[in-house]
């Protein structure tokens, strides 16, 4: 459910971005807040229409909601250099309002590309 799906999100950012996750720590910036609204509406209106379906595909062909995560923190991976300067939420919640132009499978294809170095991302896909 919803937890399993925080706790996979907060796993996956300290493995694949640490420095990223300790930036946020450092500062008491909560990823998490940003990412469940994303999780929860399983990024419609937040993505552009066609990229939803995109993500919906993928949700299938893996037979697993942990794509939502992953894209999740693809998005912030993609946004680091921007992300690492923020000194505040709402600093982080500016560089995240608008995920519009985000293309989902470069993203996933991204994340999953160097899943073989991160155990997490990968075992979310051998389900």
């Amino acid at each position: 459910g919803m937890l399993s799906l925080a706790l996979s999100f907060e796993t996956l950012l300290d493995e694949v971005e640490p420095q990223l996750a300790y930036h946020f720590s450092t500062h008491d910036i909560y990823p998490l807040k940003i990412a469940i609204k994303w999780i929860i509406k399983t990024f419609s209106g937040c993505l552009a229409t066609d990229q939803i379906l995109q993500l919906w595909d993928c949700m299938l062909a893996y037979d697993t909601t942990e794509i939502i995560v992953v894209l999740a923190v693809g998005i912030m991976s993609l946004r680091k250099p921007i992300l690492l300067q923020a000194e505040n939420q709402a600093t982080v919640e500016n560089i995240l309002a608008d995920i519009s132009g985000v293309k989902v499978i470069p993203v996933l294809h991204g994340m999953l590309s160097s899943a073989h170095h991160h155990h997490h991302a990968s075992t979310a896909f051998s389900r």
